[in-house]
């Protein structure tokens, strides 16, 4: 898949917007992203809970 290539950089991307707005993301938003990138997202979303 795509999303495996590019998981590294939406890491990244991802790591700031979470540190930029914890209080602003939402369960479903978590959701939502991590089917985009279950990976990435998934790693960090674990991390924040």
């Amino acid at each position: 898949m795509l999303v495996v290539g590019v998981t590294p950089m939406i890491m990244e991307m991802a790591k700031n917007l979470i540190l930029g707005g914890l209080g602003h993301i939402s369960v479903l938003d978590n959701r939502k992203v991590t089917q985009v990138n279950s990976q990435g997202l998934y790693i960090l979303s674990e991390e924040q809970l």
